[in-house]
């Protein structure tokens, strides 16, 4: 038998959900399914189609031609950007390049096409990000009128939610990387400092660690750091740092969200520079422990509304209640970061079955409104036999307590 090697692994399990969806053709221009070719969009204009036979063709603007060397492509289609003598857009030229990509393939004339049509949370890979929207949908029709086109999104989930050996390894970079900026954050986080100044603490070493890495054509990183009863902010659907200063025995709450070529982490850690009240050590106990709790948990073919009740209930046994922790206990990460319906979803109501392979966070919290709040976000990667912990690095509260004064 011959050996499955990384770059067929993902072709395999591309032609085995497009088989089973019974597609012909699979389309996709959101950059993180685009990245299931091994290729990460730029600005979002690039596609990728993908064939029954496993076969893919690749669209991209010119000068991004670049970013594709590592993909799985058969076929790769380029277009050139609007030049001054044709204001366009990308949906303009992108008729000629999906007619040859999807001709290539040899698809028959009745084909049944899958295309993206759901809302999403994207992570921008640049400063502004291009969506086709419907117009993909409109185009295939114009161009082939004879095909049927019909929702892909859950076959594009659950594509996403299985990482092959390679991705994985990238991911296991990425957070590497992290580990050693989180280090050498927590080393330089002062008492007195503003809780801006702290994350640009992280945010530095992230971005300094992924180009050092050696692998890195593209690095960005998100950090963030609130404290003290700022911390309990962390429970939004977003982070911010403010300019209030860390006090002694405040906690310091860093989440950051970082990527090596696309490959993205979801880590969050709570500082406490000087020595912690009672109450605080008490949350911080009982994070952990329920970060233990669900770590043991995971396993293949578990449910996942398990994992998040392992987590719980530790938190609901330390006499907290599900108020103090509000949303679930984890999600998918990996070609996305903050996307809590990524599968899967570590949720009290998720039926999602976890599957080898799957990468997300577990990051059980305690918010108590005017006081504080402690979150612990790890990232793991399911295993035969259950999870390997990506981020083994400050799990202890001997390394979240930072004994120092400040300047």
């Amino acid at each position: 038998m011959t050996p499955i090697t990384f770059d067929s692994q993902r072709r395999l399990s591309i032609q085995s959900a497009i088989d089973e969806a019974d597609f012909d053709i699979l389309i996709c221009t959101l950059p993180s399914n685009v990245m299931l070719s091994g290729y990460w969009p730029m600005i979002g204009t690039a596609i990728a189609v993908f064939g029954r036979d496993g076969k893919l063709g690749l669209i991209a603007p010119e000068d991004e031609l670049e970013f594709i060397g590592d993909s799985l492509a058969d076929f790769i289609f380029s277009f050139s950007a609007p030049k001054l003598d044709n204001l366009c857009s990308p949906t303009d030229v992108l008729q000629v390049p999906l007619k040859s990509a999807i001709e290539s393939l040899g698809i028959r004339q009745n084909a049944r096409v899958g295309v993206e049509s759901a809302a999403w949370s994207q992570p921008a890979p640049y400063v502004s990000l291009y969506s086709y929207g419907s117009e993909l949908r409109s185009i295939v029709h114009n161009l082939f009128p004879q095909f049927m086109v019909a929702e892909a999104d859950e076959t594009l989930n659950l594509l996403r939610s299985i990482k092959t050996a390679k991705e994985i390894d990238r991911i296991r970079l990425a957070c590497r990387v992290a580990g050693q900026a989180f280090h050498s954050g927590a080393r330089l986080i002062e008492q007195g400092m503003t809780e801006m100044h702290a994350s640009l603490l992280f945010r530095s070493a992230l971005l300094e660690g992924g180009i050092e890495s050696g692998e890195s054509v593209r690095t960005e990183a998100f950090a963030f750091c609130m404290s003290g009863e700022n911390s309990v902010k962390a429970q939004r659907a977003y982070a911010q740092s403010g300019r209030r200063r860390l006090e002694p025995g405040d906690p310091a709450l860093v989440h950051c969200n970082s990527h090596i070529n696309g490959y993205w982490t979801d880590i969050t850690r709570t500082f406490t520079p000087g020595s912690p009240t009672d109450r605080l050590r008490k949350m911080y106990t009982t994070v952990l422990a329920a970060r233990d709790a669900a770590l043991q948990a995971i396993r293949p073919g578990r449910i996942a509304k398990d994992v998040d009740l392992a987590a719980r209930s530790v938190i609901l046994d330390a006499g907290y209640g599900n108020d103090e922790f509000a949303h679930g206990t984890g999600h998918g990460v990996g070609f996305a970061a903050i996307y809590a319906n990524a599968l899967p979803r570590i949720h009290p109501l998720s039926t999602d079955i976890i599957e080898e392979g799957m990468v997300f966070n577990i990051e059980p919290a305690i918010y108590i409104p005017g006081y504080a709040g402690v979150r612990h976000c790890d990232m793991v990667a399911v295993t035969e036999s259950g999870a390997e912990l990506l981020t083994n690095f400050q799990s202890t509260t001997e390394e979240l307590f930072i004994e120092r004064t400040g300047r």
